[in-house]
């Protein structure tokens, strides 16, 4: 069954854009079995609703997969560059509005 859509999730345009971005399989290990479009929306969907990792709604990766790419993403900076690729994508008012407090939460959530 699929999970519920939320206003938060990427369009296809978006993902588009933002796919290329995302890093590479590691090349060792086991192969990478979750889907980064799902990380990424289940990212988009805590920074835009603010709420806590226990809270994620059912159908996203699991809690810890997800704060797991997002502390590798926020480390490595392609949290950063999805961002700017949204912020240039997108031009409307509130679209940047929307974008500049996904981009406070980020450095809310941060440790430290």
């Amino acid at each position: 069954m699929a999970r519920k859509t939320y206003g938060s999730d990427l369009t296809d345009k978006q993902w588009k854009l933002i796919e290329p971005h995302i890093p590479p399989e590691k090349d060792f290990g086991r192969p990478r079995t979750t889907d980064m479009r799902e990380v990424t929306n289940a990212l988009l969907y805590m920074l835009r609703t603010g709420c806590q990792w226990d809270m994620l709604p059912e159908g996203f990766p699991p809690k810890s997969t997800v704060n797991g790419y997002f502390n590798a993403w926020k480390r490595d900076g392609t949290l950063d560059e999805i961002l700017r690729v949204l912020r240039e994508y997108e031009e409307s008012a509130e679209a940047w509005i929307k974008l500049a407090f996904i981009n406070l939460m980020i450095h809310r959530l941060q440790p430290g």
